[in-house]
């Protein structure tokens, strides 16, 4: 159990959706793991089954049942992921921090997964400029909420917040050419 409660109340950001799926603009776009206090031995619906599978119990025919899913963790490069059926989620310890320089650049790695990045202390003057192919995006998120993604917005700049969460989303060898510059 010492593994689940490692996990509780920690986020998990989603890395293997397209570019326009609509979990990058859901509000809550972030999956937290969260213990049951009332039925030990359970996270929300599902029974804990090991240190890294909790299944979900119930059986619903028909359509009723086509969103139950477990959860199963594993381990890669050093970073902690979460499976739910065809989705897959990155522990948010496994995220590092964006860096409010001027000029950047982020190519998707061989595994074909968003990059996802910490805003900290960017200040309120900050915007993000980015160049990048078609049928590529990047998410901005302030409070747990998608303020911007490109996709929808046609908008290549977004205002960062001064905390918050960026993802940027593509196929493999895509590459981001980040520009922050300081507005008024």
């Amino acid at each position: 159990m010492q593994a689940w409660r490692e996990r509780d109340g920690v986020r998990y950001y989603i890395v293997n959706e397209k570019f326009s799926s609509q979990y990058y603009a859901d509000p809550e776009v972030a999956v937290v793991v969260l213990l049951s206090k009332e039925q030990p031995g359970y996270v929300g619906d599902r029974q804990i089954i090991d240190e890294n599978t909790a299944v979900s119990p119930i059986q619903i025919p028909g359509m009723g049942g086509r969103d139950l899913t477990d959860y199963m963790f594993y381990v890669q490069d050093g970073k902690e992921y979460m499976k739910m059926s065809n989705i897959l989620l990155i522990n948010e310890k496994g995220v590092g921090e964006l860096p409010i320089v001027e000029r950047a650049e982020y190519t998707i790695g061989p595994d074909g997964h968003a990059m996802w990045f910490r805003i900290t202390d960017a200040g309120d003057d900050k915007e993000i400029i980015v160049d990048m192919p078609e049928e590529r995006s990047f998410a901005v998120y302030a409070e747990g909420q998608c303020i911007g993604l490109s996709c929808i917005t046609g908008h290549r700049e977004a205002r960062l917040p001064n905390e918050g969460m960026i993802a940027f989303v593509g196929a493999v060898g895509t590459v981001f050419d980040v520009r922050i510059e300081t507005v008024e």
